[in-house]
């Protein structure tokens, strides 16, 4: 089943004749980290997904400095995380985190054909685990074509790994 746009289902009609795509309302598919992709859902346990985060670390914890640039920086981690996986489409973000000086963008990657496959995001994760510079480095280049101010938020990458389901792929039985 797949959430039309103009129907007004949600949470107040799920007993209506909305479609319940894997028995989920369609309000609640984003609460689920589901990606919808070319008329099709895909959410973790029911579609193969691999969920990682990229961890990294400010020199700087002024709010009056950090603050306005979260948005940016969120980007930056982002495009990081395309440029280190291959994954274009297959990828959802979650909402970036910032504790202190502690910086992390946890993101799933879903097989929504057959072009990557979940199990190879594991292999370039793992590469970058190697070279974490290389990843800092990406990192940097993203922030400065942002125009961020690279010299102040010093970002070091502590690593690029296990979310909270502990980075595990997911292939669900058929």
């Amino acid at each position: 089943a797949f959430c039309p746009t103009t129907c007004q289902c949600g949470r107040a009609v799920e007993s209506s004749s909305c479609p319940l795509p894997f028995g989920i309302s369609c309000d609640r598919l984003g609460d689920r980290f589901c990606l919808t992709l070319n008329g099709r859902h895909y959410c973790p346990g029911l579609t193969p997904y691999r969920h990682a985060t990229l961890f990294s670390k400010m020199a700087t914890n002024d709010a009056t400095i950090v603050d306005p640039l979260l948005p940016q920086i969120q980007a930056a981690h982002e495009e990081t995380v395309r440029l280190l996986t291959g994954a274009t489409d297959q990828l959802l973000f979650t909402q970036s985190s910032r504790l202190g000086k502690s910086f992390w963008t946890t993101f799933f990657f879903f097989e929504v054909d057959e072009r990557l496959n979940v199990t190879d995001i594991d292999d370039r994760i793992t590469a970058a685990n190697a070279n974490v510079s290389e990843v800092e480095a990406n990192l940097t280049e993203q922030l400065l074509l942002l125009s961020l101010p690279v010299d102040v938020l010093a970002f070091v990458v502590l690593r690029v790994g296990d979310g909270n389901s502990r980075g595990k792929v997911h292939v669900p039985p058929i």
